[in-house]
């Protein structure tokens, strides 16, 4: 959304969400050498089991049928968008 503002205003919000970003974001990083040895790896690669690391104990979003029941299969909180859909959401 801020991507379709212009100009100074465009700028602004920006520059306000880098200033909010360095001081109130707590970055977790998991070596991709470390996510590389989750077993499912294989399966999902590592940008999923990225979003599995990093989302111990919040909820998942995605659209992602297989990744969303792998991560509801191991007790994590995940809502399949595409669930949404009936509710008159897009």
């Amino acid at each position: 959304m801020l991507g379709q503002l212009s100009g100074r205003a465009k700028e602004a919000c920006f520059v306000g969400l880098a200033q909010s970003i360095s001081s109130m974001m707590n970055e977790k990083r998991t070596p991709a050498a470390t996510l590389s040895r989750d077993p499912a790896f294989v399966k999902f690669g590592i940008a999923d089991i990225s979003i599995q690391d990093a989302a111990q104990g919040y909820l998942v979003l995605t659209d992602d049928f297989p990744l969303a029941n792998y991560l509801g299969s191991k007790g994590m909180d995940v809502l399949n968008f595409n669930n949404t859909k009936p509710l008159g959401y897009r």
